[in-house]
C-alpha cells in the first residue's frame, strides 16, 4: 500500500509540472510570436532608419516581461496591429508611416510592461 501511495503522489506531481509548463508556454507565446513578426519585417527592410527602429523594437520585445494576463489583451492586440501596419508600410515603401507605427508599438509595449509589473 505504501508503493501505491508513493505512485499516487509522484503521478500528481508530474501532472502539476506538465500543466504548469503548458500554462507558462501559453502565457509567453505572444511575445515570442511578436518578436518573430518584427524579425521577419527586418529581413525585408531596405531603409537603414527603419531597420534600426525595428531592431530596437525587437530588443524591447526580447527584454520585456514575458508573462501575459487577460487584462493585457487590448495592449497586446494593439501592438500586433502596429507591427502588422508597419510591415504593410514597409512592403509599400512608405518608410515614414512604418516609423510611426514602430514608435507606436514601442510606446504600447512600454505601457503593457508597466501594467504587467502592477499585476505581479
Amino acid at each position: 500500500s505504501l508503493y501505491v501511495i508513493v505512485l499516487f503522489f509522484a503521478k500528481r506531481s508530474v501532472d502539476y509540472i506538465v500543466s504548469s509548463q503548458a500554462y507558462t508556454k501559453k502565457k509567453v507565446g505572444f511575445l515570442r510570436l511578436l518578436k518573430a513578426d518584427v524579425d521577419d519585417v527586418i529581413r525585408i527592410t531596405a531603409d537603414a532608419s527603419v531597420t534600426s527602429a525595428l531592431a530596437e523594437l525587437s530588443d524591447n520585445i526580447r527584454y520585456s516581461d514575458p508573462m501575459s494576463s487577460p487584462s493585457l489583451v487590448s495592449y497586446e492586440t494593439a501592438i500586433s496591429d502596429c507591427v502588422l501596419k508597419a510591415s504593410s508600410s514597409v512592403r509599400a515603401g512608405d518608410n515614414a508611416t512604418a516609423l510611426h507605427y514602430i514608435g507606436e508599438a514601442n510606446r504600447l509595449l512600454e505601457s503593457r510592461n508597466q501594467r504587467c509589473k502592477l499585476l505581479k
